[in-house]
C-alpha cells in the first residue's frame, strides 16, 4: 500500500482540530450549564433540573417556579413555539467564549396542528456550499479525508450530475409534537422542500438532473420551484442525516427504535418528543452561487411533511411483508388516504443578511471571528485556504468533464495515443475505476490538446469517465488516496480502492410497527 499525505503540515493540521476541539467543549460546557440553571429565578443546581414536558425548552428548580413562569409567561411561548427544544445538536444561542452568533440561528419557523418547525443552516467555517462526493455526517476536522476517499466513486457521475461542484445547501431542521390531544405523529424527513422566490427558479435549478424532483409554477412575480431534498446519485437515497432524536443522540449502529426507516428519515415522535436531522439541496449549478448566503437569499419558505400514526400504521400494516423484504423503500404519506398536512414556513431574510452581515461587508475573517472566536481565527483560515484548494481540483475536473461534453476539448498522450487502463476500453474503462497505464522506465505526461479545430483525424474513443480520471490522477497526487500495485507488472497499473461502501439499512421502529407483525 502506498498512501500521498496532505499537503498541510500536522502541527497547522493540530491547531485547527485543537480549536475545533474548543469550540465543542464549550458547546457541550453550554448545555451542561443551561441544563441546570432555571429559567425563572436563574438559580444553578448540581444536578439537571426538570424540565417542561411539552416543549424541552425550560427548566425549573421546583413547583413553583414552573407554576409562576407558567402563568406569567410560558403559557403562551410554549403554546406558540417561540423556542426550540434545547439540544446541542441545535444550539440557538452563542455559547460564549468571544463568539457573538449562535451555530444555529433560527432562519424560520412555524407550527401547524400543534407540530412545530425550526430551520437553521448546519454551516461550514467558509460558509460555502458542500458537493455530492462530500459525506453529509463529516465535520469540519474530518471533511477532507472523507471527500478525498469519496471523490474516486463520485467522479464518473460528474458528466451526468455534476457531482464535484459545491451546489448543496445544508440546512438542519427540527420538528417537535406538541400536540394538546396527545397523539403521537410519523415525521417525513426525506420528503422536506424549499420553495424559491418568484422568479428565481432559474439560477436554482440550471443543474437539473433526472433525480430531481422540481415542482414549477407561475406567480404574480415570475415562475417558483419547490425543491424537494437531492437525491445521492450513488446511493440513490435523500442526502439527509438524522442527528438526534428526542433528545438522545443518533447512532447509525444503534439507532433509536422510534426511527421506522433511517435512509428516508422516517420518524415516530410521541407527545414532546423531537427529532433534528440535516438535510441537502442542490441550489444551482455551483458557478454562479457557492456560498450558503448567496442560496439563502433565493429562497422564499421551507415546508416539512406529518402526519398521525394512527393513519400511517394501518398503512404499514396492509404492506408489513412487502416493506420487510425491501427496507430501504420509502412508505410515502402521499399514498395514504387524503393529503398529509404540510406546514409551509418563511425564511426571515433579515436574519439571514444579519447573521452573514460581516461575511458580506468586511470578507471572511470578520465572519470566522465573529462565529468561531479570535484566538481560532488564523488555524481556521490555513484550514480554509487547504479546503478551498481541494474544492478547486475537483472543479478542474468538473470543468474538463463539461469541456469534453461540449467537444471542446481532447486528450492525448505525448505520442499521440489514447490513453487508458490496460485491458479496458470504453465505458468498461469508466466501470473498473482505474488509472492510466504508464511505463515504469519511461512515464509520458498527459497532455491537453484545445479547440476542436486543430484536432486531427477521427475522435479518440477515450470516454469522459476516463479522462476524468486520467486528470484525477495529475491533481489529486498531494491528497491522501489508497493506491494498490499490481506486483511487477509492466506496464504498472494503479488503481483506486474507495474507502466506503454503500451502506445496507434495514428499517426499524418497534414502538410504531409493532402491531404490524413483521
Amino acid at each position: 500500500m502506498e498512501y500521498f499525505p496532505f499537503v498541510t503540515t500536522a502541527g497547522r493540521m493540530s491547531k485547527f482540530k485543537k480549536a475545533m476541539r474548543v469550540i465543542d467543549a464549550n458547546e457541550v460546557r453550554y448545555e451542561h450549564v443551561t441544563q441546570r440553571r432555571c429559567s425563572f429565578c436563574v438559580a444553578t443546581s448540581e444536578d439537571p433540573l426538570r424540565q417542561c414536558s411539552v416543549c424541552k425548552s425550560v427548566r425549573y428548580c421546583d413547583e413553583k417556579c414552573q407554576l409562576e413562569d407558567y402563568r406569567t409567561r410560558h403559557k403562551r411561548e410554549c403554546g406558540r413555539f417561540v423556542t426550540p427544544p434545547l439540544t446541542r445538536a441545535f444550539l440557538t444561542q452563542s455559547t460564549g467564549n468571544d463568539t457573538i452568533y449562535p451555530k444555529h440561528p433560527v432562519f424560520a419557523k412555524g407550527y401547524h396542528d400543534g407540530v412545530g418547525c425550526w430551520v437553521s443552516h448546519e454551516g461550514r467555517p467558509d460558509f460555502g456550499l458542500q458537493a455530492f462526493a462530500t459525506n453529509i455526517w463529516a465535520t469540519p476536522e474530518t471533511w477532507r479525508k472523507t471527500y478525498s476517499s469519496r471523490i474516486t466513486s463520485y467522479t464518473p457521475l460528474a458528466e451526468k450530475y455534476n457531482a464535484l461542484r459545491p451546489n448543496l445547501l445544508t440546512l438542519a431542521v427540527v420538528v417537535q409534537n406538541r400536540r394538546k390531544d396527545k397523539k403521537p405523529i410519523v415525521v417525513f424527513a426525506g420528503r422536506t422542500r424549499v420553495v424559491t422566490k418568484p422568479g428565481a427558479d432559474h439560477d436554482v435549478t440550471q443543474a437539473k438532473s433526472d433525480l430531481e424532483d422540481i415542482t414549477s409554477y407561475e406567480e404574480e412575480g415570475g415562475s417558483v420551484a419547490a425543491l424537494r431534498v437531492a437525491e445521492d446519485p450513488l446511493y440513490r437515497c435523500p442526502r439527509l442525516a438524522i442527528k438526534n432524536v428526542a433528545g438522545v443522540e443518533f447512532q447509525a449502529d444503534h439507532p433509536p427504535l422510534t426511527v421506522v426507516n433511517e435512509p428516508h428519515g422516517i420518524v415516530f415522535l410521541a407527545p414532546g418528543e423531537y427529532v433534528v436531522y440535516n438535510v441537502q439541496f442542490r441550489v444551482g449549478d455551483g458557478n454562479k452561487c457557492s456560498t450558503d448566503v448567496g442560496a439563502l437569499i433565493h429562497l422564499r419558505a421551507a415546508s416539512f411533511v406529518w402526519q398521525l400514526a394512527e393513519d400511517y400504521v394501518p398503512w404499514v400494516q396492509e404492506r408489513a411483508e412487502h416493506i420487510r423484504s425491501n427496507p430501504r423503500e420509502c412508505p410515502a404519506p402521499k399514498d395514504v388516504g387524503p393529503p398529509p398536512p404540510e406546514t409551509l414556513i418563511p425564511f426571515d431574510l433579515p436574519i439571514v443578511f444579519a447573521y452573514y452581515l460581516d461575511a458580506i461587508k468586511e470578507g471572511e475573517r470578520k465572519y470566522v471571528e465573529g462565529h468561531y472566536g479570535k484566538k481560532h481565527t488564523e488555524a481556521i483560515m490555513k484550514q480554509n485556504e487547504q479546503d478551498r484548494w481541494v474544492y478547486a481540483v475537483a472543479a478542474q475536473m468538473q470543468g474538463i468533464t463539461d469541456e469534453r461534453l461540449a467537444g471542446d476539448i481532447e486528450v492525448s498522450d505525448v505520442d499521440g495515443q489514447t490513453v487508458l487502463a490496460a485491458g479496458t476500453t470504453g465505458t468498461d474503462a469508466d466501470a473498473a475505476l482505474l488509472l492510466p497505464t504508464f511505463p515504469t522506465a519511461t512515464p509520458r505526461t498527459p497532455q491537453i490538446t484545445q479547440t476542436r479545430e486543430q484536432l486531427a483525424g477521427p475522435r479518440s474513443p477515450m470516454s469522459t469517465g476516463r479522462l476524468v480520471k486520467m486528470r484525477m490522477r495529475m491533481l489529486l497526487r498531494p491528497m491522501r488516496m489508497m493506491l494498490t500495485t499490481s506486483p511487477t507488472a509492466t506496464p504498472r497499473t494503479l488503481q483506486i480502492t474507495s474507502l466506503t461502501e454503500p451502506t445496507t439499512y434495514v428499517t426499524r421502529g418497534r414502538n410504531l410497527l409493532r402491531c404490524a407483525s413483521f
